[in-house]
């Protein structure tokens, strides 16, 4: 019976050959059927066999013995096979129970994504400590999911791995019910192409020295490559070499020892990641901050999911998590592929067909055309559309992809030696590390020019705001925005740089007090106008239903220009199938008008008929969600324009005289976005260097301060700093000017800053609850709390709050409160409540884990009952004083076994019961007990004290950590029962043990018993729990 793999992003493995299960037949209805289960296969598309002996790959004593592995079968599929697969993989089944049919994971009923969410917005990730707390947790939910995964494998047989060569991979990432999901792997003319080949030439010289690029794909980069030499770090030392990953590097960074395989970074350098625990690891890794050069600004995600089409174009939690994590980071950009899908959705001619990931809001979304070369020469025109490249839009309507670059026929490295090359490789997984590497350039130029990062919402502000418009008219569905043009971005850099008193670039962030900006500029009387806001948006909520039209966007910023009559508006960009909701609306080319769906905004004024000023209006309906919504704004068309550096020709140019490098500034204080009251006085500062033409140190004779073109004053000696008290409420416009010895001068990046007249005191009158534990909701009660910019419980500030209206707002318990007092601030004074909020400390969490009652008879596969316990905790817990209570299915009668010494974090507890002399001992129990359990139905109780219980249910007692009843017991968690454990099996949680809902039916499956102690190693992987037994 042949079953369908998914296909990659990688064109060259689309057509990913079907797989066949040797010499059976295949139901995951009847597990039992499954002699030989496929679990690995090899490079060369054979599958490794894994023979399930037992008892010999029980637990015995405290060890685990491994498995028993036959020899490799090879399989293999027919030429139809393969061809069918990929017409195929997004059909429905011939059988409800496919488990290779491709689905999604809104279904998912492992841990969520959403757990993962919270703990990102509720943190600051600028703070180290705190990131360390949460990629810590993130990484325990990550293998908690993944120990589920790997032994739900098991019981169906599934694949975990599908290696077929030629950058062929599918990894086993998760399940939706019994279906599984797999994550798969989805340059001269490439440089050309985006125009990185003309930054890296003079007079840009640019080649992404000081840009780390972190590279997430199914193995490790060969970082021992010619072209990749002492630039790639190997973050995962156990993963495996891989051709698509070393690809990917390549396209980003070769340094261009074969001049055709040369990178658009050539000396960027590059952590290299499998995808295993990619949002912990993007998270410990990702730029929080502007000045954070130690992390990752830039990543490469070439990888994604094959789906159904209820999945396409569905924001689901795999796209909120990458969207609450690059809200965490607002200087970490993912550039993530958008899929091969193109003809798998043919009922919409190709449209709707990216899924999960790449819908994010926050990244950048890349599809693939071919070459935009003629003759060697830029040409964009020629950036046709490939045959495979995923469409939007959106459910909700957005546009996707965002850009687009050349991924067909990409020569790059490979893994096969020092010196391997292959150019045959196509798809947006070659797209998108094009994209990357020309992203990592610009970076590099803001950076030498301002002295620190720019923005995640920056970098795509100024990408789309100059891609070159290839199909529709505007933006459509099919291109996005454009044909990344990098040497236009880098223009607008450099003006903005030249002329601080016409400036190209704003950025700004709304408030609760200033929903609206301002922005004026003189048209230069000959240019098209043309303003692109972007900004990087909170989370938005799961849709769970297909074809969800409820927008995804939370904070929903509006743009548009009012020309110098005052009268005339021009509205942004809107696509027609926003409120038509048809299919033929997908082709239709965008119109403008309020743009409600998107998170980037442009307004483009083809033929501007006034001469004079322009206002850019920057607005908010609605409320925040967050203390401010920072943005960017990249506007052209502006006076003052400066010439910007010719495109060389390809004769190459004379060596130039060396000149005096101008200084290097960057703000310190204030921070961009910052408010102030007005009449303080406060401190600007500002950081500056310089070099001489010989590249030894030059002297900075001095840093002046501006409000747009006014002078504040000047320092002269470092530190670099000046006072200021500003006379009137409004929006600053802040630069640093430096100047050294010579006359040459450097600008910083600007800085906007509030200036708030003083706001109405707020009051707090009451708050509910009185009391609870962290990350308890408490609604505050008073006046004046609409201009209310923080939260505060004894001092430790609320991650997560929302204003309610003016005289109520909600607010979440942060980490680390303590019992105290409330208070909210605004931006000019603040409140503090009269009585105290008291925190309750959580009590210890032990659950019960696995219950075995066959101990001890002829038919047994242990000598004893046992009863397991599990810590699902990052901390050990004591148990002194704690009891292990046990009763019949329906009495009120206990038997108590005491507890004694520790469970480990993430750890065991085993407490031996009744038993004999048959079959294999226990490993050493860690206390023990001489209750007989009885098989068919029963009732645990794990009690925080040595109470012997006299009632039939200890539901609801203070002290009770957890409760299990089996069978027909009249005492259980949640709807029912759990399952007996009958004669021969255990009875135990998913995942672990980790899973604990409060449903015992739920919570509960048969399994071969595997006793674990408080000695068994908590890397202890679930799929070593064995599936049931056949009968």
């Amino acid at each position: 019976m042949k079953k369908t793999i998914i296909t990659c992003l990688s064109v060259s493995c689309i057509a990913l050959s079907s797989f066949f299960y040797a010499d059976q037949s295949f139901s995951p209805k009847h597990t039992s059927d499954i002699k030989e289960p496929i679990t690995d296969l090899g490079a060369s598309g054979t599958a490794i066999v894994k023979d399930k002996a037992h008892p010999a790959s029980h637990f015995s004593g405290e060890s685990a013995q491994s498995s028993a592995i036959k020899d490799p079968v090879p399989i293999r599929p027919t030429d139809s096979d393969a061809l069918a697969s990929r017409t195929t993989q997004n059909k429905a089944s011939d059988s409800p129970h496919d488990p290779l049919k491709p689905i999604a994971p809104a279904n998912d009923p492992s841990p969520t994504s959403n757990e993962v969410v919270q703990l990102l917005q509720s943190a600051d990730i600028s703070n180290p400590e705190e990131r360390q707390r949460v990629v810590a947790q993130m990484t325990q939910i990550e293998e908690a999911r993944m120990d589920g995964v790997l032994e739900k494998a098991e019981q169906l047989g599934i694949p975990v791995r599908i290696d077929a060569g030629g950058g062929k991979i599918s990894v086993l990432h998760g399940f939706r019910g019994d279906q599984p999901l797999y994550r798969t792997t989805n340059n001269r003319n490439a440089a050309i192409s985006t125009g990185a080949n003309i930054l890296q030439a003079i007079p840009y010289g640019l080649d992404g020295a000081g840009v780390k690029v972190g590279v997430w794909d199914a193995g490790s980069i060969r970082n021992t490559h010619r072209e990749l030499t002492g630039r790639v770090t190997k973050k995962n030392a156990t993963s495996v070499l891989d051709d698509h990953s070393t690809h990917v590097a390549g396209t980003i960074a070769s340094s261009g020892v074969d001049a055709n395989a040369k990178g658009m970074a050539p000396r960027s350098t590059i952590d290299s990641y499998d995808w295993d625990n990619d949002y912990a690891e993007m998270t410990a890794t990702g730029a929080a901050t502007a000045t954070d050069l130690t992390g990752v600004s830039l990543s490469n995600h070439s990888y994604g999911y094959g789906a159904n089409s209820d999945d396409m174009g569905r924001y689901e939690k795999e796209a909120q998590t990458v969207d609450a994590l690059v809200w965490a980071m607002p200087y970490y950009l993912p550039l993530w592929a958008a899929g091969n899908e193109q003809d798998s959705l043919t009922a919409l001619g190709g449209y709707q067909s990216i899924t999960f990931n790449s819908l994010a809001k926050n990244i950048l979304t890349i599809g693939a055309v071919n070459d935009a070369v003629v003759a060697g020469i830029r040409t964009p025109s020629s950036g046709s559309m490939s045959t495979f490249s995923s469409w939007g839009p959106t459910d909700d309507g957005r546009i996707k992809p965002d850009l687009v670059a050349n991924g067909v026929s990409v020569y790059s490295s490979t893994a096969g030696s020092d010196s391997s090359y292959d150019g045959t490789y196509s798809g947006t997984s070659m797209a998108t590390p094009n994209a990357a590497g020309s992203t990592a350039l610009l970076q590099q130029l803001y950076a030498n020019s301002f002295g620190q990062r720019p923005r995640a919402s920056l970098l795509k502000a100024l990408l789309i705001h100059t891609a070159d418009d290839l199909g529709n008219p505007g933006p459509d569905y099919k291109f996005g925005w454009g044909l990344i043009n990098l040497k236009a971005a880098a223009d607008i850099v450099l003006a903005h740089k030249a002329t601080p008193t016409a400036p190209r670039i704003h950025e700004n962030a709304l408030t609760a007090t200033l929903k609206t900006t301002t922005t004026t500029f003189t048209w230069d009387g000959f240019s098209p106008i043309r303003a692109t806001l972007s900004w990087t948006d909170p989370a938005g909520t799961p849709q769970t239903a297909a074809d969800s039209r409820t927008p995804n966007v939370v904070h929903d910023l509006d743009l548009k220009i009012t020309g110098p009559d005052g009268s005339t508006t021009y509205l942004p960009y809107v696509m027609p199938f926003v409120g038509a909701w048809t299919a033929a609306a997908m082709s239709a080319s965008a119109t403008t008008g309020k743009n409600r769906v998107d998170n980037t905004e442009q307004v483009y004024i083809s033929n501007p008929n006034r001469s004079g000023t322009y206002t850019v209006t920057v607005s908010m309906e609605g409320q925040l969600t967050t203390n401010s919504q920072p943005y960017a704004l990249v506007v052209t068309g502006v006076s003052g324009t400066i010439t910007p550096p010719p495109t060389p020709t390809p004769t190459p140019s004379p060596t130039p005289t060396p000149l005096n490098p101008a200084p290097t500034v960057s703000l310190t204080s204030p921070t961009n976005g910052s408010s102030i009251t007005l009449g303080a006085q406060f401190t600007l500062a500002a950081n500056a260097a310089d070099l001489t033409s010989n590249g030894a140190v030059g002297v900075v004779s001095k840093v002046e301060f501006f409000n747009g073109t006014t002078s504040l004053g000047a320092a002269t000696t470092a530190p670099y700093s000046i006072t200021w008290k500003p006379t009137t409420s409004g929006n600053y416009i802040l630069i640093a000017r430096a100047t050294d010895n010579q006359g040459a001068t450097g600008t910083s990046a600007t800085a906007t800053v509030s200036v708030l007249a003083p706001l109405p005191a707020p009051t707090i009158s009451s708050f509910a609850p009185t009391s609870g534990f962290v990350g308890t909701s408490v609604v505050i009660n008073g006046t004046n709390l609409s201009s209310v910019t923080g939260v505060q419980f004894n001092g430790i500030p609320a991650s997560v709050w929302k204003i309610v209206s003016a005289t109520q707002l909600s607010a979440t318990i942060p980490l680390g409160a303590t019992t105290g007092p409330i208070k909210v601030s605004t931006p000019t004074t603040s409140a503090t409540s009269s009585a105290s909020f008291t925190i309750t400390t959580l009590l210890a969490r032990v659950v019960i884990s696995q219950i075995y009652a066959g101990g001890g008879r002829w038919w047994s596969d242990y000598s004893h009952d046992y009863i397991e316990l599990h810590n699902p905790d990052s901390t050990p817990v004591r148990l002194d004083g704690w009891t292990l209570q046990l009763a019949g299915g329906s009495g009120s009668r206990w038997i108590a076994v005491s507890l004694k010494g520790s469970i480990p974090a993430k750890g065991y507890y085993l407490v031996a019961l009744a038993g004999g002399q048959f079959e294999y001992d226990l490993p050493k129990a860690d206390a023990s007990g001489y209750f007989d359990l009885a098989v068919k139905q029963g009732k645990v109780a794990l009690m925080r004290n040595s109470t012997l219980l006299n009632i039939p249910s200890p539901l609801g007692l203070p002290q009770l950590s957890d409760l299990v009843g089996y069978g027909s017991a009249n005492a259980y968690e949640g709807s029912s029962p759990a399952i007996s454990p009958e004669r021969y099996d255990a009875i135990f949680r998913a995942n672990a043990g980790a899973t604990d809902t409060n449903d015992n039916y739920k919570d509960f499956d048969w399994g071969y018993a595997a006793p674990r102690n408080s000695a068994t190693p908590v890397t202890l992987r679930k799929n070593q729990l064995l599936p049931r037994k056949s009968r």
